[in-house]
């Protein structure tokens, strides 16, 4: 059995590149059509909204501001979370500047020595979420069409995160934790603003080619599935496990109640999707930080989100359907948070055996 498992994870991913491949030489007009959607999604929202923060969170910890932030957050930080100072630039510029602003502030501040590697692989487990920008402009206003529903999605998310790190903090703060005392401006600034810009510049690169291979794969998803599961809420929530935009678009012109629709958009903005996780390997990719509490925070974020929003629906202006058609059995909401729950183990496997056994202790 167990030789018959190792073929099978050798064989499957050289079957599924063979079939790749092929797709790609016998239907360029959906990978034309992906691609050009995946550029836009880059120059309309990923370039916008993320190249700026990469930019100012490099300014920040290269002039010496997380260490004076540090001073500020150490009376909240350290009884609170179990963490030091510095991790409060992590959660602050990641809750603000969205996926994965929050992954590239805890590895500039690792690299540093400014935090130790168990401290910032808690602050992973936490500190790397979702935009305002995304969840108000996006899911509020593009799925529910409004900002109330949007605000409401934010605060879910940033609930669910900070519970996250209250909940699964280190047991005692290590006695030798002192605040940080580095000096406010440690580097001239003309050489820290062109080396963040850079900087940024690559790290927004990196995270635009993702996006758009996502955007190809999550094409051909779409192309080859049947016309009658394309408006199903798992369809959307199987696609956005993937890659979150495109799984949120989808999300929006489903057949389902409200509700249901509110729980999906709320996992998927805690789970974040291969896509996001993908992005924040690379940006990671010099560091031994472990994958495994990561992941694992993520899926209990998406989980803790969809639960927090099944609570918060009552009160929220929230249509009272979105289809009168007869529900499958595998549209249930148990048989779908099975479902979810089956796929997200599926995705913890699929980075570990796309990335190899040494990278999946890395992220």
């Amino acid at each position: 059995m167990g030789r018959l498992f190792k073929l099978g994870s050798t064989l499957l991913p050289a079957a599924a590149l063979i079939l790749a491949a092929l797709g790609l030489l016998l239907f360029p007009q959906v990978t034309a059509q992906a691609a050009a959607k995946g550029l836009s999604v880059c120059a309309q929202a990923i370039l916008p909204s993320l190249f700026p923060f990469f930019a100012v969170t490099n300014l920040w910890i290269s002039l010496g501001y997380a260490g004076r932030l540090s001073r500020a957050a150490a009376g909240i930080m350290e009884p609170v979370f179990h963490l030091p100072g510095e991790a409060a630039s992590a959660l602050v510029l990641g809750c603000i500047g969205g996926y994965p602003v929050g992954a590239q502030v805890t590895a500039r501040l690792y690299e540093q020595d400014l935090v130790d590697r168990e401290t910032a692989a808690q602050m992973l487990f936490f500190c790397s979420n979702a935009g305002p920008a995304f969840i108000f402009g996006v899911v509020g206003a593009g799925i529910f069409q409004s900002v109330t529903i949007g605000a409401t999605l934010y605060g879910i998310h940033l609930v669910s995160a900070l519970l996250l790190g209250f909940l699964f903090r280190p047991r005692q703060r290590p006695p030798h934790w002192t605040v940080s005392t580095d000096p406010a401006i440690s580097v001239p600034f003309s050489m820290a603003f062109t080396s963040s810009i850079r900087q940024a510049g690559e790290t927004a690169l990196q995270v635009c080619v993702f996006v758009l291979f996502f955007s190809i794969l999550t094409g051909f998803l779409s192309y080859f599935s049947p016309i009658s599961i394309q408006g199903t809420t798992w369809f959307s929530v199987l696609l956005g496990s993937l890659e979150l935009a495109g799984g949120a678009g989808l999300l929006a012109g489903s057949a389902c109640p409200a509700v249901w629709k509110l729980c999906a958009a709320a996992f998927l903005l805690g789970w974040g999707g291969l896509c996001v996780h993908s992005q924040t390997l690379a940006l990671l990719s010099g560091t031994d930080l472990p994958a495994k509490r990561y992941l694992f925070g993520k899926l209990l974020h998406g989980l803790l989100s969809g639960a927090l929003a099944l609570m918060a629906a009552p009160i929220l202006p929230l249509p009272v359907a979105c289809s009168v058609q007869p529900v499958p059995a595998w549209g249930y909401p148990l048989v779908q948070m099975i479902l979810l729950l089956l796929f997200a183990l599926w995705a913890g496997r699929f980075l570990k055996i796309t990335t190899g056994k040494h990278a999946c202790n890395r992220l």
